[in-house]
């Protein structure tokens, strides 16, 4: 699953998540009686509370947590002196579990979840409920990345299996426009791109293929530039 595809994923669960604990916070006051049933003095001690549902509330009798359990899904969210969630803590339909925390305006401003293959990813959001950072260890390896204000361009930093850094920059639109990362042998290489994601200069440890079909691999103090077309205009040395 692709770093796109879990965050519309993330989304969904979110609004899923979102619309279940207002239905259960409606359902809170009922919840009151149930809880001083089971004992609202002191003096009374139960080994095994059972019950679908419980409310906490504080001294005004303001709901400050709810650990409930619907369709088969346990959760836990905890409210502030206005009655505002300011953090859930549930266990989706695919058995991973969320922790999602909102800011005094009731926004969505960090989540942190594991994907399907268990690897964790942390969601961190502007005030607009849009993701801007994103921390993960896709595919058992770590990366960072950096998003605009539009969640388009940005910065990508990550591990590849081999344990070498790789640095993409990219624009507006999402398009790679530099890039740099280590060789095999770990020289470093810097990378430009144009808009059309063709590479027009190339720094330091790096190759290029001929017109003639002949690969060439040039040092690391080496620079080439490249026209439009792909082909080699310029090089040094």
């Amino acid at each position: 699953m692709t770093t796109e595809e879990r965050l519309e994923k993330l989304e969904e669960d979110l609004i899923r998540s979102k619309r279940h604990n207002r239905l259960l916070l409606m359902a809170a006051v009922s919840i009151v009686s149930a809880v001083f049933l089971l004992g609202a003095s002191g003096d009374v001690i139960h080994d095994v509370i059972r019950t679908k549902e419980l409310l906490l509330v504080d001294v005004n009798g303001n709901t400050r947590a709810m650990l409930n359990l619907a369709d088969g899904q346990p959760g836990l969210s905890l409210f502030d002196e206005t009655g505002k969630e300011r953090a859930a803590l549930a266990l989706l339909r695919s058995g991973q579990p969320m922790l999602s925390l909102y800011d005094r305006a009731n926004v969505l401003r960090a989540v942190l979840d594991l994907d399907d293959s268990g690897q964790p990813g942390l969601s961190l959001n502007d005030e607009n409920s849009k993701y801007r950072v994103w921390l993960s260890l896709g595919l058992g390896q770590p990366g960072l990345i950096l998003f605009d204000e539009n969640q388009k361009g940005g910065v990508t930093l990550y591990l590849d299996k081999s344990g070498r850094p790789d640095l993409w920059l990219s624009d507006e639109n999402g398009k790679t426009r530099a890039s740099l990362d280590l060789t095999e042998s770990g020289q470093p290489a810097l990378t430009l791109d144009d808009e059309n994601g063709n590479e027009r200069a190339s720094l330091g440890a790096t190759g290029t293929t001929t017109t003639d079909g002949r690969k060439v691999s040039y040092p690391e103090s080496s620079l080439l530039l490249f026209g439009q077309d792909g082909k080699l205009v310029w090089q040094a040395p």
